[in-house]
Formats: structure tokens, C-alpha cells, sequence
């Protein structure tokens, strides 16, 4: 995992898109079901749009398996990285 961005507001604004932007910094949220990856089946790794870290896997299960704990090998969210 990257080290923790310690970026001004500036910086935030030119690295990231406007949406992203407010998303990520401004704690705002994009429309239910509106997003590029939904209804995407492939095999991946979603990444944060901030710093590029790996969040979790994507595309391993079928979409009609029943919703379930996480698997035990995902990659999870050090809380040590997540500031309010």
C-alpha cells in the first residue's frame, strides 16, 4: 500500500475530475446505478481514484451467487489509511 497523499487542495482539484473530486474529497456520491462498471463481469481490481491503491477484487463470482461475506483473500481497506 502507497504511502498516505498529503496533497493541497490545489492538487486534489488538478489530479482529479470534477465528479471524482466531489466524490472523494467533498463526500459526495455519484447516482444509484449510474456508474461506468455497472453490469461489468470482468475479472480485475478496482483501485482508488485518489491514490491508486488496491481496494478489491472484481468479476471472480457469478452475478447470480447470493450475496456474501467477503472472501477471505480480498485485499481490505487498511483503517490506518481512513481519515473522516
Amino acid at each position: 500500500m502507497a504511502d498516505k497523499l498529503i496533497l493541497t487542495d490545489a492538487d486534489w482539484r488538478a489530479r482529479l475530475s470534477p465528479e471524482a473530486y466531489e466524490v472523494l474529497r467533498g463526500h459526495g456520491t455519484e447516482r444509484a446505478f449510474s456508474g461506468c462498471f455497472v453490469g461489468t463481469h470482468d475479472a480485475g481490481t478496482y483501485v482508488c481514484a485518489g491514490c491508486e491503491n488496491p481496494l478489491f477484487p472484481s468479476g471472480r463470482s457469478s452475478s447470480r451467487a447470493p450475496a456474501g461475506p467477503p472472501s477471505p483473500n480480498m485485499n481490505s481497506v487498511s483503517l490506518k489509511h481512513v481519515t473522516e
